[in-house]
Formats: structure tokens, sequence, C-alpha cells
């Protein structure tokens, strides 16, 4: 159905399903942007903990074989203090 202004301009009725199905329409756009603004906030979450992970393995490694080294250099001052006692 349509109707007319005096001044010409048509103006045209919108049947009510057809203004739900719309709605219906933005509401799945939104939807899919907000699942896919997770998925990239997630992803990039992933790689940084990575990357973090993966610098952060060098100094793990030097610590621990300082850790090992320590233990080997008090093992043997140990042993040489004994073999002085004797």
């Amino acid at each position: 159905m349509n109707f007319s202004y005096p001044s010409g301009r048509k103006l045209e009725c919108v049947d009510h399903e057809e203004r739900m199905t719309d709605d219906a329409e933005a509401g799945a756009s939104k939807g899919v942007a907000r699942r896919t603004m997770v998925r990239v906030s997630v992803l990039a979450a992933v790689v940084l903990l990575g990357l973090i992970g993966w610098l952060a393995f060098d100094f793990l490694l030097l610590l621990f074989a300082a850790i090992l080294f320590g233990v080997l250099i008090e093992d043997e001052r140990s042993r040489l203090a004994y073999d002085d006692e004797r």
C-alpha cells in the first residue's frame, strides 16, 4: 500500500514481517561481528603467549644450566673439603 504526500513525495508502508527480517539480519550480522572479534582476540592472545614463551625459553634454559652448574660446583667443593679433613 502506497501513500502520497500533497508535495508528491511517496510514502511506502513496510510490512511488519519484512521489518522483523531486517532486524533479524542486522542482529545476525552483529553476532557474526562479535564472534569474529572474539576469535581474533583469542588468536592474538595465543600468538602473544607463544611469542613470550619462545623468548623466555632461552632464559629458562640458561637458568636451569646455571643451577645445575652450581650444584656440580658445590658437590666438588664439598668433596675437596672432605679430602682435606682426612
